[in-house]
């Protein structure tokens, strides 16, 4: 898992105008960002160009990720994030292959 993916998964809030709290899955989501942490900010500050910037970790247990593993439960997390996907499917007369 990278990085990337952690900031993808996690739940962003924003706290004040430095401050977003980054909600994450687990323990090992919190340490992988904590190891890049340096890395991290020394890149977002001067994007952001607001060297005040910072990124609160907070871990949340109670949030579950859903893991897809069948082709129909990989294109079902797609149509929810696609509606059209269902309609191009009827539209063409697809069918998943299992």
């Amino acid at each position: 898992m990278s990085l990337s993916v952690v900031f993808k998964n996690g739940q962003w809030k924003l706290l004040n105008e430095n401050t977003v709290e980054l909600i994450l899955a687990s323990q090992l989501e919190k340490e992988m960002f904590d190891d890049e942490r340096v890395n991290t900010m020394q890149h977002l500050r001067p994007a952001l160009q607001n060297f005040m910037f910072d990124i609160q970790i907070t871990v949340n247990s109670t949030i579950q990720k859903t893991r897809v593993f069948t082709a129909e439960e990989k294109f079902q997390a797609m149509a929810e994030k696609n509606p059209v996907l269902n309609d191009m499917r009827t539209m063409f007369g697809l069918d998943l292959e299992y």
